[in-house]
């Protein structure tokens, strides 16, 4: 039986990186056993096919020494010329195999194996010769291989260095000139980007400048049409100029012929009077003498004053000392009837109707906030429209039955033809809670029961106006003024002054220094203790709602 066994293996022969990689050609091993028989001349075979490095082949293998059966014996192989395989399969008989203890090679034997083998194979010496030659032969092919293979392996290592040298200097030329092409074309990227900046402030620099040229253009386009109207405009004023000027000339013309003609009128009015009072001095004392003649209008003038003067008082003591003034039945009227052309009556003269209510979103609750009743009112307090109005002398809430009354007295009782009015307040804003009738403390703020209109002291409540004067109103703002819950008085605007500058000239004139204000700074006898933050700013003249006017 006759195995055989092909294993072919890729052995690179260059070094990598080199660029000249060869592919070693395969290499079979074949190994071939025959089943092993009695006799004396069959034993194992073995066949390596190397690549060929030469062209001489080598010599057939000596027949090798029997062997003993059962023991398959391949036989030593130099190291150089063995093959590295990547699998080997061996197909042997079963019978081949021994179970005894594996004996070396023929050569190493002691003298016991050699009597055994000597005994087993029946032609000893011609076979031994016959391998001994094929051994020589096969060393000698071994050692020429051995320096064909040195020679080539250091033509190889020659020539992979040279490659290597190549390699370099072919990469080191084209990188220099890679690299030479990059940094010029890096170069002319930069000398472009350069070039594009420039052109581009250029750009922008122009774009600037046609836009600024562009407005002055517009400028200068607005000028010319406004110098055009300006000039259209200064024509038109000189024609009128030329015009009025002809106009003045013409009346100065006119003024100056007026002169001459008065001039000669007062000249006939001097000599006349003059005329008359010498004929009224006829046979009395003369009190009077012609002048020499006057030169200007203005001493004419007085020349003819003179003498008017002079006639009137010589005839007043004439007729006083002969007649009488008898006056009997006359009457003289003091006060002159006020003049109402100014007055602007209103399109709607009756007073508009307030909401009781505030239209609100949701109602909010309010504390009492007594500050918004106390001290001086800071707005409202002087007239808009009328002229007559009613003046709150302190503080305090106007409900909304208030505002009604007054709506309906006034409306009521004023001639809508000759009377308007308008109020001097807002409508109730300010909510006022209570809770009901029976309940028991406690239990947080009341319920929303009304709303009201909170007045300092010094507003105007409701004005009045219109082609009336005072009487005629005045019996309907004091019916109201009473019914009001804090002090009030129907004022004028006259009497409404006349009460500012009266106060002032009172702070001004007033000759005690013990003011409330110089006793409170004082604090004389510890009044501060009972004075409150609102005294000392108000100086006592508002004392929680009420107002004291004579308090300097």
């Amino acid at each position: 039986m006759t195995a055989a066994v092909r294993g072919s293996a890729v052995v690179p022969v260059r070094g990598p990186g080199d660029g000249m990689e060869t592919e070693k050609p395969p290499s079979t091993l074949e190994v071939i056993t025959d089943a092993l028989s009695p006799g004396p001349s069959e034993g194992p075979l073995l066949k390596i096919a190397s690549p060929k490095h030469s062209p001489k082949s080598a010599p057939p293998a000596p027949v090798a020494a029997p062997q003993p059966p059962g023991v398959l014996h391949l036989g030593k192989v130099s190291r150089e010329v063995c093959t590295e395989v990547e699998a080997v399969r061996i197909i042997i008989p079963r019978a081949a195999i021994s179970r005894s203890s594996r004996a070396g090679p023929a050569e190493g034997k002691g003298e016991a194996g050699q009597q055994q083998a000597e005994e087993s194979s029946s032609p000893p010496l011609p076979q031994v010769e016959d391998w001994r030659v094929q051994m020589e032969k096969l060393q000698n092919s071994e050692r020429r291989l051995l320096q064909d293979k040195e020679g080539l392996s250091n033509q190889l290592r020659v020539q992979t260095e040279i490659n290597r040298e190549l390699k370099k200097l072919l990469v080191a030329s084209v990188g220099d000139d890679l690299e030479y092409q990059f940094e010029r074309l890096a170069r002319e990227k930069n000398q472009l980007i350069l070039e594009n900046e420039a052109l581009g402030r250029s750009l922008a620099h122009t774009a600037e400048q046609l836009e600024r040229m562009s407005i002055q253009c517009d400028v200068w386009r607005s000028k010319f049409l406004a110098s055009r109207v300006m000039a259209e405009e200064l024509t038109n004023a000189r024609a009128a100029l030329q015009r009025q000027t002809r106009e003045a000339q013409g009346a100065i013309q006119d003024l100056l012929l007026e002169r001459e003609e008065f001039s000669r009128h007062m000249m006939l009015t001097h000599r006349s009077l003059e005329q008359l009072l010498v004929s009224l001095q006829w046979g009395r004392q003369q009190t009077y003498y012609p002048s020499a003649q006057p030169l200007s209008t203005g001493e004419l003038a007085a020349a003819n004053q003179k003498l008017a003067d002079a006639i009137n008082s010589h005839q007043q003591g004439l007729l006083h000392n002969h007649l009488k003034v008898l006056t009997a039945g006359l009457k003289s009227l003091s006060d002159i009837p006020p003049d109402f052309s100014d007055v602007v009556m209103p399109e709607k003269v009756k007073l508009k109707f307030l909401s009781k209510v505030p239209n609100l979103s949701k109602a909010v609750k309010e504390p009492k906030r007594l500050r918004d009743i106390r001290g001086p009112e800071p707005g409202e307090t002087t007239f808009k429209t009328g002229q007559y109005g009613i003046l709150a002398l302190g503080g305090g809430y106007i409900h909304w039955g208030h505002i009604e009354m007054i709506r309906l007295t006034i409306n009521r009782k004023m001639d809508p033809r000759t009377t308007f009015a308008e109020w001097g307040i807002e409508a109730p804003y300010k909510p006022i809670t209570r809770k009901g009738l029976g309940q028991r403390m406690g239990g947080g703020k009341g319920a929303i029961d009304h709303y009201v209109t909170p007045v300092r002291s010094g507003r105007l409540i409701v004005e009045m106006g219109g082609k009336v004067e005072l009487g005629e109103v005045e019996h309907i703002l004091t019916e109201i003024s009473k019914k009001l819950p804090f002090p009030a008085k129907v004022v004028s605007r006259e009497s409404l002054e006349a009460m500012k500058k009266e106060q002032i000239e009172m702070e001004q004139n007033n000759q005690n220094p013990w003011t409330f204000k110089q006793i409170a700074r004082a604090n004389m006898l510890g009044i501060r203790k009972v004075l409150s933050p609102h005294d000392l700013r108000y100086h006592g003249r508002y004392t929680g709602k009420f107002y004291l006017p004579g308090r300097v």
